[in-house]
């Protein structure tokens, strides 16, 4: 069976929610890696069933956390081949996260082939600019001030 649009869709809204894109250093190296991570079980095992479908390998696994948080369910897709052909499916369809996709489909494509190359101060660019899209604490865009909004 193969995803149709509307699968598509999900995991592009759900990746856009409950997901990260980016560019992870193992020792030497750089890896793309995409990761959705939540407490529903039934939304992680539907993730990871459109994942079969479009036949794009995930290693799935559970985690305890400390104290009386939720048990959480990471389904984690990295390497250059997988993440490429995922994000080649979603990227323009993602709203919250198309920056850092199209940063590791760019990354990924400077790439090709080369796995033991030096890294460019372009590609090294790209992942500094995933690094800080993905950054933790407060993000203001200078066109929008944190107390602008939409009201209806």
């Amino acid at each position: 069976m193969k995803a149709s649009p509307f699968d598509i869709g999900w995991v592009a809204g759900i990746l856009d929610g409950e997901g990260m894109v980016t560019i992870s250093k193992r020792a030497t190296s750089y890896v793309p890696v995409v990761r959705v991570s939540n407490t529903s079980k039934a939304l992680i095992d539907r993730f990871c069933d459109i994942m079969d479908m479009m036949e794009i390998s995930y290693c799935c696994y559970g985690k305890h956390k400390a104290g009386n948080r939720k048990y959480q369910w990471d389904v984690c897709i990295d390497g250059r081949p997988r993440v490429y052909k995922l994000l080649s499916l979603l990227k323009d369809h993602l709203v919250a996260k198309r920056q850092q996709a199209n940063n590791v489909f760019d990354w990924i494509e400077s790439r090709g082939m080369d796995l033991r190359g030096a890294y460019t101060d372009d590609q090294m660019a790209l992942i500094q600019k995933t690094r800080d899209l993905n950054g933790r604490g407060r993000q203001f865009s200078e066109n929008v001030s944190p107390f602008e909004g939409r009201i209806r």
